[in-house]
């Protein structure tokens, strides 16, 4: 079995999008996007080391600091997924201050993608 580093902190949630075909068809959107000129936006949600910027208000944020592999910048658990992968003119935002949408500008259609799935 791949080390939880290879599959991301919810190993079973990162099978369950690749054997169910979701990451391909993601991949596939972002790629027919792309080729539209639709800008491709890749929300990514991590944490510095020291926790600086991160919420702790919400339950689900406690438990992730509890998981085996922790979605640290830089780290592989928060690189995107290499089936969707980053185009140069993708934009990458960095996420460390929770979960809230992105709200790109009005005059830019977004597709965000996930690393949940490597």
């Amino acid at each position: 079995m791949p080390s939880y580093a290879a599959l991301g902190d919810l190993p079973e949630l990162a099978a369950e999008v690749r054997s169910s075909g979701a990451l391909a068809r993601i991949a596939e959107l972002v790629d027919a996007a792309r080729a539209s000129g639709v800008r491709i936006v890749h929300a990514v949600a991590e944490r510095r080391p020291d926790g600086r910027g991160a919420s702790r208000n919400a339950r689900l944020f406690r438990a992730a600091e509890r998981l085996p592999v922790h979605r640290l910048t830089g780290s592989a658990a928060v690189r995107v997924a290499a089936l969707v992968g980053v185009a140069d003119e993708d934009l990458v935002v960095r996420r460390l201050h929770g979960l809230s949408r992105y709200r790109a500008p009005t005059s830019t259609r977004c597709c965000a993608t996930s690393a949940a799935a490597r």
